[in-house]
Formats: structure tokens, sequence, C-alpha cells
């Protein structure tokens, strides 16, 4: 059991040096990760079957929204990734990606207290900075050397609907197996792009690619 003493008008956690506020603070923001934990089980542990074939695709697109959107949560961009607190994370949508009508119902969302703000874009010549940039793998493939790396250099969590896509360099691959959405992670590309990712969110994946090192 944790003891307490008053300090300064405050509750301060005895051998940690945390007030009772921090430290209330500090449960919350556990709480809230367990929670999308939680959501993230449920999306990738619901099957996707015993609909007829457009419900089928509706609510396939819609759990992959819904992992895009809680996995981003459980990734860490660097600090000159945004001009300020109050700067939007920006979504891109690259070509005529599967489920981008989709996309739109996060908008109205936050991810870690920033406004989604979605972009899109018709090739890379059209690309303009973004957080997270969804596209297919055909596109992916597409990418020289320079645009791969200003990606990078960019801090962007790339995102692709394709098995292959990982295996390419894409750092979030969303799949089905087994009637299952599922996600696999190239942990490798996350940490040329300087991303850190939680291990609670790498633990529900499919498979990591690379080494991290």
């Amino acid at each position: 059991m944790v003891r307490s003493l008053k300090k300064c008008g405050e509750l301060t956690y005895l051998g940690t040096g945390i007030s009772e506020n921090s430290m209330m603070h500090l449960i919350l923001i556990h709480i809230s990760k367990m929670a999308v934990i939680i959501v993230l089980c449920l999306l990738i542990n619901t099957p996707l079957t015993g609909y007829a074939k457009e419900p089928l695709l509706a609510k396939e697109y819609q759990a992959k929204v819904a992992l895009i959107y809680n996995f981003a949560k459980f990734v860490e961009w660097p600090d000159d990734t945004f001009s300020d607190d109050k700067s939007p994370l920006v979504l891109g949508v690259l070509g005529p990606f599967a489920f981008k009508d989709e996309l739109n119902k996060i908008s109205a969302k936050k991810i870690g207290g920033r406004p989604i703000k979605i972009r899109y874009f018709s090739s890379m010549s059209d690309y303009r900075q973004c957080q997270i940039l969804c596209c297919n793998l055909d596109d992916f493939l597409q990418f020289s050397v320079n645009q791969t790396h200003r990606l990078e250099k960019q801090h962007v969590l790339t995102v692709g609907d394709n098995d292959g896509f990982g295996k390419a360099g894409g750092i979030l691959s969303l799949i089905l197996k087994d009637g299952h959405l599922a996600f696999k992670v190239n942990i490798d590309s996350a940490r040329k792009a300087n991303l850190s990712i939680s291990a609670n969110a790498l633990r529900l994946a499919t498979a990591i690619i690379g080494k991290g090192k």
C-alpha cells in the first residue's frame, strides 16, 4: 500500500516526489492506454466473416480505420515533428487508397491531444508533410530513394493495406488472417523514421519485421 505525506498543501507519494495530482494523471493515462489495448485486442479478435460481400467490405474498412487510429496512439513522434503544441496530426492519403472515404470519419477525433487533419494527394508530386501516410503497395514501390528518405526525415508513419507492404519497407501493414484483422510492423523502418512504438502495441502484431537495431 502506498503511503503519503502532506507537503506544501499537496499529497506527495512517499519515495517518489510525485504529487497526488500528478500521480492521478499518470494513473488516468495508464487506464486510457489499457482501454486502447483492449480496443486493439477486440479489433484483431473479431471475425470479419458471416456477412454479405458489401457489408463485409464496409465492416473490414471500418475495422482497419479503427486500428490505424488506435495504433497511432501508441506511436511517439520526435519533438521536432510539430511546429507547436496546437499543430494538428496530419493523416495523408496517397492515390486511390481502398478505404480513404472511411478515414474521413476520424477527422473529428484527436491523437495525443492533437486534432486530426486529413489530406489527399493524387501523387507524390502533390505530397506535403504529414505524420501518417496511407498508400497502396504499388504506389509505395514507385517511391524514389529521395522520396523515401524524405518520409524518414519527416518521421512519417507509413500505412499500407497489403501483406507485402512491410517487406517493401512500409511501417504498418494491415492484413486479414483467418478471417480476422491483423497487422505487421516493420520495426527497422520505424527506427529509420525515428518513431517510437509502444511494446504493448508491438505484442499484438502478427509479425515484427526487422530487428530494430
